[in-house]
């Protein structure tokens, strides 16, 4: 891999010094930013470092950006650093609100970037009118062994927005209630920027408590919450939410704050800021879930001193996936982790039927039936594993069956309030169990069933996606 780190830093500011005008970078915050592929730092390093890479094993390697507020994009701009990143990947602003990949054939309300690349940058590009972006996938398809040196997202101007992320704070947080299993509901996960995690209680809706312990003294004046299973509407109301907080911490620190019960971020204003290591959350009162009774918050954020900032959860999360790694590889199955099964033709498959198992713990399975498209976005937890019966997973999360894939962060909704249905989307809470052997030759039998005891009755046989 090549260096040059900083050349994309040097180009930003030519570019902003020579536009007509004085035209100015306009500063963008994102509280969230995660991939699905990570190694040993997190993404947040392309806007703090100048250089990040992901698992170089990985392939279908996915970036998540959600900004606080709605921005205005013209193009994207993805500097590969010499590292061997090439076209096509793809891009979705709002997930697939609108996209930009190589293949210009979009149907409906999708609108196609045009994807171009001069040397190691990557350049989507709209002719149409701009687009209002709330979050923003690169998903870098079949590329792997690759770095990124930059993004940049320029408005019609061709102004790129400054990006800024959270400060990475060492410390820890510990809750006195976690929901089984613990790897998809630990405290740290409110910290990992995705929705798809998040802590919960187990069956405690008021009492629970989060006790956070920086390493050293941080000033808290506010925080910034996503309170509730945040990973689907369905989820959300299913769950219970947060109403009041008493915050306790360190010099006899006591205050209450009151918390909106809604999907995407909310701001709240401590009372009085808090100074110190040592803060408590305790759950005084809360928004019943209309299915369990265990509370979820999906993310947090804290603000002092004139920055956002969250504890870094980095090695927790290579705990985890070295974890799985390790039992995969006891089934002899390591090879499938962060790559993509397809459906085989012994099966009268075809390429819609996928399935991508992810290191971190997440995945991703989707298929078209007669009942039409549908995918799964979900967690697994590890039962057992040995090489002569394969894997065997607790797949759960969220069904959705749709044409169409709509991005709620920042939306605003109450969470008691349904939208209404046209028949086309259809959002449950599922969980399947599985069962992944190893036929040989990177072909794999998969069987799914719904019973605990292993009563499998479906079977898949899929391959590696070349």
């Amino acid at each position: 891999m090549n260096g040059g780190g900083m050349r994309w830093f040097t180009l930003s500011i030519l570019a902003i010094a020579t536009m007509a005008g004085g035209a100015h970078a306009r500063e963008t915050a994102v509280s969230m930013v995660y991939t699905n592929a990570l190694l040993d730092a997190q993404p947040h390093a392309i806007f703090t470092k100048g250089r990040w890479a992901p698992d170089q094993k990985s392939r279908f390697v996915k970036l998540h950006f959600y900004f606080d507020e709605p921005i205005i994009v013209q193009a994207v701009e993805i500097d590969g650093c010499g590292s061997g990143l090439r076209s096509p990947i793809s891009i979705f602003f709002n997930f697939d609100n609108y996209s930009g990949i190589i293949n210009d054939k979009l149907d409906g309300s999708i609108r196609a970037f045009t994807q171009t690349q001069t040397g190691d940058v990557i350049r989507f590009y709209s002719d149409a009118e701009p687009v209002e972006v709330r979050s923003l996938t690169v998903n870098f398809e079949k590329n792997r062994d690759f770095e990124v040196c930059g993004i940049l997202l320029k408005d019609p101007a061709g102004v790129p927005h400054k990006i800024t992320v959270p400060e990475l704070a060492a410390g820890h947080v510990e809750a006195d209630s976690v929901l089984p299993p613990r790897e998809a509901y630990d405290p740290v996960l409110l910290f990992d920027s995705r929705f798809e995690h998040g802590w919960a209680s187990n069956k405690k809706a008021v009492g629970a408590n989060l006790r956070f312990s920086f390493d050293s003294p941080q000033k808290v004046e506010k925080i910034r919450i996503w309170n509730g299973y945040q990973r689907s509407e369905v989820h959300c109301q299913a769950n219970s939410r947060a109403k009041r907080i008493r915050i306790a911490g360190d010099g006899g620190y006591s205050e209450t704050i009151l918390v909106k019960d809604q999907l995407g971020s909310q701001i709240i204003d401590l009372p009085r800021p808090f100074h110190g290591k040592e803060l408590k959350f305790e759950i005084a009162e809360s928004y019943r879930g209309n299915r369990y009774k265990d509370l979820v918050i999906s993310e947090l954020r804290f603000f002092g001193d004139g920055r956002w900032f969250a504890l870094d959860v980095t090695g927790a999360m290579m705990a985890a996936i070295a974890k799985n790694r390790g039992l995969f590889a006891k089934a002899g199955l390591d090879n499938i982790l962060n790559d993509s099964l397809i459906g085989d033709d012994r099966n009268n498959y075809d390429s819609y039927l996928t399935l991508r198992l992810r290191a971190d713990g997440s995945l991703y399975k989707a298929d078209s039936t007669e009942a039409g498209d549908y995918f799964l976005l979900g967690n697994y937890e590890i039962i057992d594993a040995n090489r002569k019966t394969g894997i065997e997973l607790r797949v759960f999360g969220l069904y959705y069956q749709t044409d169409e894939y709509g991005d709620c962060n920042g939306c605003g909704r109450d969470c008691n309030k349904s939208q209404p249905s046209d028949g086309r989307n259809v959002q449950k809470i599922y969980q399947e169990f599985m069962t992944i052997s190893s036929d040989g030759e990177d072909k794999f039998t998969v069987l799914t069933g719904g019973r605990k005891e292993w009563s499998l009755s479906n079977t898949t046989f899929l391959k590696r996606e070349e």
